[in-house]
């Protein structure tokens, strides 16, 4: 069964017929005063159906009809049923950009939220409690139902005219498809607000009219139409979005964006962890080094004050080790006289022979210095 309104006010009920593939009219009558029907909803959740239009004249005609006199300029040009128990009715202004609840038994109002300016068109997600709006301006805005409020903007360019764009929700609401003025049709990611992919669907003239269907098979069919199409009659195209597409989803795992930014974060890890490692080290290796020179130089000055037998005891015990005879005759001079003799080490005292032992000869002699002196 396929539904739809026209210009004349008509509301149009086809039958297909499977096996001669063909529409036949059914049903066609004009509502109210007969202006243009600008919005339809259908609800069959319960059993039975409800039919919802929007015309030009302001009304509402459902299982009520109701006059919206009291609200300025408030054509309802988009409809959708609640999924509760009285079945609400949600209501889109064109020319105010108001959302508005009304009862679904008694048409008494329930809620309103300011959207925008202007309301081109919409959709909505019941299960989600989420719409999304043509703003008419530069794209599509994201609201929440039940307070209104704004979410995010998905952003196509700015309008060269204001004329209302199509636009839904497909693959389970993963994206947001949204017609043009421009003859694009774009395909947004709903989380991240990227465009995937643009549909060209017209050189010139806009592409104002979609239509979305999820197929079981994980496809979404796309069909777009122009009403400002200036290159003759305007052709209806039909595209499917395949599953292997959803690739570039952001809900659907790794992508190849994805992993190329954690392997950066990782190499960036890295390099910051072997830099401090490596500052770690040079920091141990000073350390070591200002405490080694602090106990050499304290090995000196301690040396230095003890008697002429203790030095000799050091001279003696350092005789032992190889190639340190130069500065073992140095300081048995110093032992032997008090004080220094030409030569090399001529005007060195003895803290200072002890510590030209050290640097030739590092660590072995500040151990041997230690034995000696009971350090």
């Amino acid at each position: 069964m396929l539904c739809y309104g026209n210009a004349l006010g008509c509301l149009v009920f086809l039958q297909y017929h499977a096996n001669e593939d063909r529409f036949e009219t059914i049903f066609s009558a004009r509502l109210a005063r007969g202006a243009e029907i600008t919005s339809i909803a259908v609800d069959t959740s319960r059993g039975s159906t409800r039919i919802a239009t929007g015309t030009w004249d302001r009304k509402l005609v459902s299982v009520f009809s109701k006059e919206n006199k009291g609200e300025i300029e408030m054509v309802p040009k988009a409809l959708a049923f609640d999924t509760n128990e009285e079945r609400d009715l949600f209501i889109f202004g064109l020319y105010d950009g108001g959302l508005y609840k009304n009862g679904g038994k008694d048409s008494r109002n329930i809620s309103k939220h300011q959207l925008g300016s202007q309301v081109g068109n919409a959709a909505v997600d019941m299960d989600r409690r989420i719409c999304i709006v043509d703003n008419i301006q530069n794209g599509f805005d994201l609201y929440k139902m039940e307070t209104g409020l704004f979410v995010k903007t998905f952003i196509t360019k700015d309008a060269v005219k204001t004329h209302p764009k199509g636009v839904a929700f497909g693959d389970k609401s993963r994206l947001v498809i949204g017609g043009s003025d421009h003859g694009h049709v774009y395909i947004f990611d709903r989380k991240t607000g990227r465009i995937l992919k643009s549909l060209r669907h017209a050189k010139r003239g806009g592409a104002e009219t979609l239509a979305v269907h999820d197929m079981e098979n994980g496809n979404v069919l796309i069909a777009t139409a122009s009403a400002t199409s200036s290159s003759g009659p305007g052709n209806i195209l039909v595209w499917q979005w395949k599953s292997e597409d959803k690739r570039g989803l952001a809900s659907e795992g790794w992508t190849l964006l994805k992993v190329i930014d954690v392997l950066f974060k990782v190499v960036v890890l890295l390099a910051a962890a072997a830099y401090f490692v490596q500052q770690g080290q040079q920091m141990a290796a000073n350390m070591a080094r200002r405490t080694d020179d602090s106990n050499s130089e304290m090995m000196v000055e301690h040396v230095h004050q003890v008697d002429n037998r203790g030095v000799r005891r050091v001279v003696d015990h350092l005789q032992k080790m190889s190639d340190v005879g130069k500065v073992i005759d140095g300081v048995k001079r110093v032992v032997s006289t008090g004080n220094t003799h030409n030569g090399n080490d001529a005007g060195k005292t003895l803290p200072d022979l002890l510590v030209d032992a050290r640097a030739h000869h590092g660590q072995e002699v500040n151990r041997e210095i230690r034995i000696v002196c009971n350090l």
